[in-house]
């Protein structure tokens, strides 16, 4: 489970994006209209965040089906599919943009983390920190 911190850093992201709503998707959007989304990457990544997506759901809508094809630390393929949602549509495009926020952010520190360990090999120095400050 996830520390208080960081359930507080998610509710506040989710308030900085949407507010207390998506107005966009509450006009154009059916409120029973169900849909199925998916992440892929766009380019190779070492990927990081999916739990912290899956706070971003559980906060947005308990209700929503999350299915993973990756785990945190596996590198991807550029198309390759990270995780797919199904239920409501308005939920899913609320869940879009913050849990994208949080796996982009983070798989990038964690992508360049790896590339930084190759760089110095098996036998080199050792990468100790990684430490990246985010604000807010």
């Amino acid at each position: 489970m996830f520390s208080p911190d960081l359930k507080k850093l998610v509710e506040r992201a989710l308030l900085e994006d949407v507010g207390h709503g998506d107005l966009t998707s509450s006009i154009v959007v059916p409120p029973n209209l169900e849909a199925t989304g998916r992440v892929s990457t766009r380019e190779s990544l070492v990927l990081s965040g999916t739990d912290v997506f899956r706070e971003v759901v559980a906060q947005v809508d308990k209700r929503l089906e999350l299915k993973t094809f990756k785990k945190d630390g596996d590198f991807c393929l550029e198309n390759e599919p990270i995780l797919a949602l199904r239920g409501s549509a308005r939920s899913i495009l609320i869940v879009e943009r913050t849990g994208l926020n949080f796996l982009m952010r983070l798989s990038g520190v964690a992508t360049l983390t790896r590339e930084f360990a190759d760089a110095m090999g098996p036998d080199g120095p050792k990468l100790l920190d990684t430490r990246k400050t985010t604000p807010g």
